[in-house]
């Protein structure tokens, strides 16, 4: 529903096993009056998440009541983006509130009052996604031990208050990601949390060496992308990490081999930049690897014997408008593989060749041959490519 001024009524029963997403976002409420889910029926037993979305409306009051029968269910609600100016008391009668969205709203300072911030946490409330660094105060406050997943949007302060997260009491919190921010000091961050999964994305004052000091010895995902980064990117706070995930995106023009070297057990890695291809050993050591996606207009190569040791890949990708000029033999050794990705190229004995004898009916490959019009590269590769030499 896209465009309505008015809401629908909401008259159904659910089932006790039933997922339930409510969308209303991208229309033009200006409130959430009193009782418009009333009429939903939930059996007594029903213990699914139910997803209420209602980002980018104009909803600037939130009425008594108007949650009214959504008490005990189990809710994550996306309030992000309308104009908000408080935190509504009605959150904290959604007793199992997990998480809310309200990212973009534009709260005032009195519109943040303490007593209700308090009260969710005393409920199921354990994520939040926010732009107020008020907000985000009392978040920790009264949160310090419940919080379990925190996302940062559009915030102005270069660095994190002393004290605001506490070393041991902090423990809940699990996922940090912070997005379009101006941090440049993370050391409140390094020295006093213990995260799984930590990502930073279109924060221009995080450069190469930002994400140093204290160690995180736990995280398992790191995401550093739409940075200030380059090719001598060195988050060394992150090196003692069993990293499993990583993505990466900024002004490389290769591999970032010698930083790949501190996390031997990733099994999932993306790259963005201007990349110009894959050299034999810059995976070679990563063999649990099975998702690898390579992003970049420039790459042209990959050396033969490039993916030889990566047996276990599942996914392999070369995204963007790259002029590949070769796929290697390699290729073909990766029994496991099921998504190969790929842009436009010639198809050719010269291009190909080496994968004659390869199966790759049941795989998902994507791209055109270029040079043969309407002829896809999958069926290059399961017919044409027999009559290479």
């Amino acid at each position: 529903m896209r465009g309505l001024q008015s809401y629908p009524d909401f008259v159904f029963s659910v089932l006790p096993t039933e997922y339930i997403e409510i969308d209303l976002f991208d229309n033009r409420f200006t409130e959430i009056p009193f009782g418009i889910f009333r009429n939903v029926n939930f059996p007594p037993d029903f213990s699914n998440e139910m997803y209420l979305l209602m980002q980018n409306n104009q909803i600037s009051r939130i009425h008594n009541g108007a949650f009214l029968g959504l008490e005990n269910i189990p809710l994550q609600l996306n309030l992000g983006h309308n104009r908000l100016t408080s935190i509504s008391r009605e959150f904290t009668r959604l007793r199992r509130l997990y998480s809310l969205s309200i990212e973009g709203n534009p709260l005032t300072v009195p519109g943040i009052p303490d007593d209700v911030i308090r009260d969710m946490f005393h409920n199921d409330f354990q994520v939040i996604s926010l732009s107020s660094y008020e907000l985000l105060k009392k978040v920790m406050k009264y949160g310090q031990d419940r919080l379990y997943a925190l996302y940062i949007y559009d915030i102005n302060e270069t660095r994190f208050d002393e004290g605001l997260f506490v070393k041991g009491q902090t423990k809940a919190l699990n996922i940090l990601a912070i997005y379009n921010s101006a941090f440049s000091d993370f050391s409140e961050v390094l020295c006093n949390l213990d995260l799984g999964d930590f990502s930073v994305n279109m924060c221009w004052n995080v450069n190469d060496t930002t994400l140093q000091g204290c160690s995180q010895n736990n995280t398992v995902t790191l995401e550093i992308q739409n940075c200030a980064t380059t090719d001598a990117l060195d988050p060394s706070a992150f090196f003692n990490a069993p990293l499993e995930g990583l993505k990466l995106s900024g002004h490389m023009n290769r591999v970032p081999r010698g930083l790949l070297s501190h996390w031997p057990y990733l099994a999932t890695i993306y790259l963005t930049g201007d990349i110009n291809g894959v050299q034999n050993d810059d995976f070679n050591h990563l063999t649990d690897l099975n998702h690898l996606v390579i992003v970049s207009d420039t790459i042209t190569f990959l050396d033969n014997e490039a993916f030889n040791t990566n047996l276990k890949l599942q996914q392999l990708g070369f995204e963007g408008r790259g002029l590949l000029n070769n796929l290697p033999s390699s290729i073909k050794n990766l029994t496991l593989l099921t998504s190969l990705e790929l842009p436009d190229m010639t198809c050719s004995c010269a291009t190909m060749g080496a994968l004659k004898g390869g199966n790759y009916s049941s795989m998902y490959v994507s791209g055109n041959c270029k040079n043969i019009p309407g002829k896809s590269i999958k069926t290059y590769l399961n017919k044409d490519i027999t009559a290479c030499p």
